[in-house]
């Protein structure tokens, strides 16, 4: 298995941008946030286990049984460049994306239900009142 750095875990989901929301979507005609990470992974040489057994409601328990054991906690829930942040879309955790530093502010790529297709946005407006956590896919250098 390859080690990837954070720049091209970014440069990976960058690739996606403007793909249509799709859920369960898994390929450039349609992603949803789970496949953002797993396409994202993927590409840069990493073994990401997929499923596509959810709904679009919150299943908190999908982040436990499915993303937490293929990624590793970011102490303090920092925002660093190429890490997965996991943010609640209500009381419930159950949206997901890469963070993005290389700019002037903290940005956010994600397979947005709303927008209705993959976008990198300002993390703070959107987001930052919704983390739960912040993870690192394993393998990452």
């Amino acid at each position: 298995m390859t080690k990837p750095s954070r720049d091209e875990i970014v440069a990976a989901a960058r690739e996606y941008l403007g793909v249509p929301f799709k859920k369960a979507g898994r390929d450039k005609f349609g992603l949803d946030c789970v496949g953002l990470i797993i396409l994202a992974g993927r590409n840069c040489g990493l073994e990401i286990y997929d499923t596509t057994k959810y709904t679009m409601g919150p299943h908190p328990e999908l982040l436990h049984e499915f993303l937490y054991p293929q990624t590793e906690r970011l102490p303090g829930n920092r925002l660093v460049h190429g890490s997965i942040a996991i943010l609640r879309d209500s009381i419930f955790p159950m949206h997901t994306g890469i963070i993005t530093t290389d700019g002037s502010e903290p940005m956010i790529i994600n397979a947005s239900a709303k927008a209705r297709r993959v976008v990198e946005e300002p993390y703070k407006i959107h987001w930052a009142a919704n983390l739960v956590g912040m993870r690192d896919y394993k393998g990452m250098i």
